[in-house]
């Protein structure tokens, strides 16, 4: 009989180790999940299906805590349920769990994300000293390489949330300097266009933006940089030319730049255009299936392109 009890309980703790387990094993599927889904939307703070996931994560994973408090898997436990809540947007809930990670398991591998993540959801509740002494402390401190990154990215947009033009460009640039290839360099670029044309710079922002619809070729992320373009363009007449090359450039992004239509409102707002030899008319039949432009510019539209001089 007691040869029978001990193997009952020694079932009893092995299906009890197997559910831990398999709780744990679910978490961080759902996590997995849910970043995939996110990563292919590009977004930062979800909705919709990848929220659920996150909260299917948050819930499997607080089973862990409450009941596991002693697993060796409780800091994993509680940075997926921090990122997760960050996902979500619920930034105090996430920054929470977080801090207990820290305080708890300071030696963890998980806590220089955790660091950098407190951050993040500091950031977004505009708490801009605690998010900023986050960052620099990844910054200063963290291995990993891409950690480091992400820290000195956030420290521009720190300063670019708080329309500090010129301390934000200083930062954005170190961050082109030491990690110029990384995944936040096309995002980096726009940004130090806009704080060009924050600080009305206008001939700076111009080159920015161009450098941004160079790196954004084929992506998605070129219609912001084609649009900051335009503004500078449609609202300050003191740029100076584009060229054939940049034109092309901006072809690929706007059709419309190249309409029949838009380019002669705008000459006769400005009053300038200037022949250039740059075969607009071809890209205009090209797009349009038109050459209306010839209606209004001549036979010389062939060679001209709107310049605004001022």
């Amino acid at each position: 009989m007691k040869r029978y009890s001990i193997l009952f309980l020694a079932m009893l703790l092995l299906i009890s180790g197997c559910v831990y387990y398999n709780t744990f094993f679910l978490a961080r599927k759902n996590f997995k999940e849910a970043e995939s889904t996110r990563k292919r939307t590009g977004q930062e703070i979800v909705k919709g299906g990848a929220s659920s996931k996150y909260q299917k994560t948050i819930e499997k994973a607080s089973v862990i805590l409450e009941f596991h408090p002693n697993s060796k898997y409780v800091d994993d436990a509680l940075y997926l349920i921090g990122r997760s809540f960050y996902h979500q947007g619920e930034f105090s809930k996430a920054e929470t769990k977080f801090r207990e990670l820290l305080v708890t398991y300071p030696e963890s591998r998980f806590a220089d994300e955790s660091i950098l993540y407190l951050g993040k959801a500091r950031f977004w509740k505009e708490d801009y000293v605690g998010a900023k002494e986050a960052f620099e402390r990844v910054d200063s401190t963290a291995e990993d390489r891409e950690l480091r990154a992400e820290a000195t990215f956030m420290l521009g947009e720190i300063l670019y949330s708080q329309e500090e033009w010129g301390r934000s460009i200083s930062v954005f640039e170190e961050y082109l300097e030491q990690y110029g290839k990384g995944e936040r360099s096309g995002e980096t670029k726009f940004k130090i266009a806009t704080a060009h044309y924050g600080q009305e710079d206008y001939s700076l922002a111009k080159d920015a933006f161009l450098d941004a619809l160079e790196l954004f070729r084929g992506r998605d992320c070129g219609t912001a940089a084609f649009t900051g373009l335009n503004l500078v363009l449609d609202g300050n007449m003191s740029f100076g030319l584009i060229g054939c090359g940049e034109l092309e450039l901006v072809r690929e992004f706007d059709a419309s730049f190249f309409r029949a239509d838009f380019l002669t409102s705008s000459a006769e707002e400005t009053a300038h255009i200037a022949d250039i030899y740059c075969p607009v008319c071809p890209l205009i039949e090209d797009i349009d299936g038109s050459r209306r432009a010839g209606s209004h510019t001549g036979s010389a539209a062939h060679t001209l392109v709107l310049v605004k001089l001022g």
